[in-house]
């Protein structure tokens, strides 16, 4: 069976990607591992990107609004009023609506689905995929991959894992003494490079979570904080969180047969604060876009790919940071840097960052000593 274009994996990214060819007039299939790729529940912030990148974004799908993001270390805290809210969403119900979408364009979505490589012969390459038991060929000269961290398109590629790193967060109910439009984040370099986090939702419930190292022990932690803060578990939420490596590779061609990944698949993930929804839908749109011109992927990446580097630079020198040193950041964001901070959201911070080092002077030697101590310690 031939598509113009064949879309691995029922992410975000991928039903976005394979809705917009669709809509372009694209013969589009996607192909799905799981029956249910929605059933992991997962509570998560996005950015008005969102609405920047799917303009026309179901409005009753956001949860809750965020307002002010309250930052706290050992011994200080300061709140960051928002200018316009950040948005709480739900996994499952994400991809539900994006998987609705994509079937409203036409977009062949194939269920119990496994890649399991590519045929070469004299009329091209032929993609062989496993469909609820039985192996069958098809022909299309672009496939998209968007399956996940643990992406099989990588696997068979050749082009090499994407990182990750450990995601847990619980389920709980919110003190009463705690605002349902604000989101804490805590900082303990002690007990992650990350962060703690928690994500309000309905009904004065919420999350509370941490990223781990891979090696840590992350259900450990995250119980010895709620305990901290005399906070009970109601259920948990796990997962993997891809990590991006400005280096990596996200496209190539086995014979006639292009290849582009996207989403988790591409690493396609803001390292300061972990989250890829926003970025990983607009990678797919680039991959659209590099499709439907015959251009390469990389350029049309090019916006994105920046911004991504530039959160992955912050996040090197934040891992940088010791015992005690939040408080002193935290100390030099003053009413002016507020100001600045609420003007714009972490998916479009990369042109203008630098004015930080106008607002607040002492930013620089601190970013500096954090660059030199990630230099000498190699």
């Amino acid at each position: 069976m031939n598509y113009d274009v064949i879309v691995i994996g029922a992410s975000s990214a991928g039903l976005f990607a394979a809705e917009l060819l669709s809509e372009a007039g694209k013969r589009v299939a996607l192909f799905e591992k799981e029956e249910d790729s929605a059933s992991c529940e997962r509570t998560y912030i996005v950015t008005q990107g969102l609405f920047r990148t799917v303009p026309d974004f179901d409005q009753s799908l956001i949860r809750q609004q965020i307002d002010c993001f309250n930052l706290i270390s050992r011994e200080d805290q300061v709140k960051i009023p928002l200018s316009v809210p950040d948005l709480v969403l739900e996994r499952a119900e994400l991809l539900r609506y994006f998987s609705m979408r994509a079937e409203q364009a036409g977009v062949e979505i194939i269920k119990d689905s496994e890649l399991i490589g590519f045929y070469n012969n004299s009329t091209g390459t032929a993609v062989n995929i496993r469909v609820q038991g039985e192996e069958r060929l098809y022909k299309t000269n672009n496939l998209i991959g968007a399956d996940g961290y643990n992406s099989q398109v990588r696997d068979l590629t050749q082009l090499g894992s994407v990182f990750r790193v450990p995601l847990l967060q619980a389920l709980v109910d919110f003190p009463e003494s705690w605002d349902g439009h604000v989101s804490n984040v805590w900082f303990d370099v002690n007990r992650t490079e990350f962060f703690f986090w928690a994500i309000p939702d309905r009904d004065h419930k919420g999350v509370i979570g941490l990223i781990g190292q891979p090696e840590g022990q992350i259900r450990q932690q995250l119980e010895y904080f709620l305990e901290m803060q005399n906070i009970k578990p109601i259920s948990y939420q796990a997962g993997q969180v891809a990590v991006y490596e400005p280096h990596i590779r996200n496209e190539t061609k086995i014979g006639n047969l292009r290849i582009i990944l996207v989403g988790d698949a591409a690493g396609q993930v803001k390292m300061t604060t972990v989250g890829g929804t926003v970025t990983g839908l607009r990678g797919s749109k680039a991959a659209v876009e590099a499709i439907l011109s015959n251009s390469p992927y990389r350029s049309k990446l090019s916006g994105l790919r920046r911004e991504l580097w530039l959160h992955h630079f912050l996040r090197t020198l934040l891992n940088e940071m010791k015992y005690g040193e939040y408080d002193k950041l935290i100390s030099q964001i003053t009413p002016a840097v507020q100001g600045f901070l609420r003007q714009y959201d972490r998916d479009e911070i990369r042109g203008h960052i630098w004015k930080l080092a106008i607002v607040q002077p002492e930013f620089v030697p601190l970013g500096l000593e954090l660059l030199a101590r990630k230099l000498f310690s190699g």
